[in-house]
């Protein structure tokens, strides 16, 4: 039958099979917060992100990463727990996610341009023991039970953690 011939002689078949198509080998999962760190030692000076004319270097992101990392583990928060993150989109929304993850918590990320209604219901399901956010956002959100961290108005703070990268608590 035709259907039983070879398409393609052993060499040809070899060739497009095994050696332009090789078999799946096991790539190592990094969490994204350690690819940037990895990213920060091999291009310190590059840009990482630029939104609304601010540039952050890999280094940059990578130190405000860690400071506001320190700073959130510094309040006793247990591993697993949910931080808002209510800020737009900036080069500080970046470093409040990769935080988050280096302090070994999950982040809710909560749009400021949801109705306050929608954010109340969110922080309070979440049981966000932490919200960062930016000043000028704050009368738009609704009153909750966690602490409120302004990334503009508390950064002095922040920046006096230590720049070096917190013990690892998240895991793939």
């Amino acid at each position: 039958a035709v259907s039983r011939l070879p398409l393609l002689d052993a060499g040809r078949r070899q060739q497009l099979l095994a050696d332009w198509n090789p078999p799946a080998c096991a790539a190592a999962f990094l969490p994204v917060h350690e690819v940037v760190a990895a990213n920060a030692r091999r291009w310190p000076d590059a840009p990482a992100v630029a939104a609304g004319g601010a540039v952050l270097s890999y280094a940059q992101l990578e130190t405000r990463a860690n400071q506001l990392a320190h700073r959130l583990l510094a309040q006793g928060l247990p591993a697993g727990a949910r931080i808002g993150i209510c800020l737009p989109q900036q080069p500080s929304l970046l470093v409040a996610v990769l935080a988050v993850l280096k302090a070994g918590a999950a982040y809710v990320p909560l749009d400021p341009s949801y109705p306050t209604p929608r954010l109340a219901f969110m922080l309070e399901d979440a049981q966000a023991p932490v919200l960062l956010t930016q000043e000028p956002l704050l009368g738009h959100l609704p009153p909750h039970a966690g602490r409120t961290l302004c990334l503009d108005r508390d950064w002095p703070t922040v920046a006096a953690q230590p720049a070096t990268c917190p013990p690892a608590r998240a895991r793939a």
